[in-house]
């Protein structure tokens, strides 16, 4: 424990995690003041004041959505015959969810009416990615830099000679990743705060996240309403979103152990963290061969990066290119489980590899 805090301390001290905090914060901001929707959300608050939270009549947002989403799945030609069979098994769990929908009257929530989708990819999507990719790539910095300090300062023949100091790598990986953790917090709790501050949801976190005045586009399907494994508010949405971004920039640090400890170079080990996001990136874009998308490119839709890249399916069924249920907290929690055995062979590596 007292290693620990002392390399807690070391990496707190660096001037460049404040500034790169300080930053980051002010490029929120600006991006929150510049893009808010107050006058907007003022309009639909009022609006909601006066004609309630829900509309009067249903336009059978939900009628018959399963059955056409499974012929439509069952006519696709360009899926991976194993793709194609998860996906269906996966919509027929999903069918009386939809009904359940369609009998709660889900749709009839108003969100923000006719401004719902401009606000949410606003304040959701767009907002919610740039935190990503900040914090994605601080979890990534910071653990290359407390595994490399020893080399960037020329230390590394000195501490590494012993077991004891090959040992206190563990102290760094977990620091790095608390830190990464306590400014994933700060930096979320912060632009957020600022945005619902600009922003009144004050009337909508209760309110079903599936209302008829949001659609979105999916793969295969075009157009649809969100379909969610359950009843999910708005306030619901807000909280999974939030936990499914820190475990895929957590997936992304465990990802930059590996470089860290076992190449000396920190640029070089940077790059090859940059070199696999990439890779990850065009995999998910360009995954298809010969117009058929084959089962791989159905797992590397799962890879973190590829994931912190199309936050607009989380919480959703994921449309035709998400395999499971629940993904956006299954894929990481998978990723995060078959990284600790690459770090648990990295660790072997580097008690013998020379210095």
């Amino acid at each position: 424990m007292r290693l620990l805090k002392l390399e807690l301390r070391k990496l707190l001290r660096g001037p460049a995690i404040w500034l790169f905090l300080a930053l980051c914060v002010a490029v929120n901001a600006l991006v929150v003041l510049g893009t808010g929707h107050r006058y907007e959300i003022a309009w639909a608050n009022e609006r909601m004041k006066k004609e309630g939270t829900r509309y009067s009549e249903d336009y059978g947002l939900f009628d018959g959505l399963a059955g056409d989403m499974l012929a439509m799945l069952r006519r696709d030609q360009d899926m991976s015959p194993l793709a194609k069979k998860i996906q269906l098994w996966k919509y027929e769990k999903l069918a009386p969810e939809i009904e359940a929908k369609a009998l709660r009257g889900d749709g009839l929530d108003v969100y923000f009416f006719d401004s719902s989708e401009r606000i949410h990819k606003s304040v959701f999507e767009n907002l919610g990615q740039l935190l990503n990719a900040e914090c994605g790539a601080f979890f990534v910095l910071m653990v290359l830099w407390a595994l490399g300090s020893e080399h960037m300062a020329g230390t590394a023949q000195v501490a590494l000679a012993t077991k004891t100091g090959r040992r206190n790598a563990a102290h760094k990986m977990i620091a790095a990743l608390l830190l990464g953790t306590g400014f994933f917090a700060a930096l979320y709790g912060l632009s957020y705060s600022l945005c619902f501050a600009v922003n009144n949801f004050s009337q909508v976190w209760a309110q079903s996240i599936s209302s008829q005045s949001r659609m979105i586009l999916m793969d295969f399907f075009g157009p649809i309403p969100i379909l969610t494994w359950g009843p999910m508010t708005v306030a619901g949405y807000f909280r999974r979103y939030v936990l499914a971004a820190y475990l895929n920039c957590l997936a992304l640090g465990l990802m930059a152990i590996p470089f860290g400890l076992l190449i000396k170079n920190v640029y070089a080990a940077f790059c090859g963290v940059a070199g696999v996001c990439f890779l990850q990136l065009m995999a998910g874009l360009f995954g298809s061969v010969w117009g058929v998308q084959p089962f791989a490119w159905y797992l590397a839709i799962a890879l973190p990066v590829t994931q912190l890249s199309r936050t607009r399916y989380w919480c959703t069924d994921g449309g035709g290119v998400m395999l499971l249920p629940h993904f956006e907290l299954l894929y990481p929690l998978i990723v995060i489980a078959l990284l600790c055995l690459v770090l648990l062979f990295s660790a072997r590596q580097f008690r013998r590899k020379d210095i």
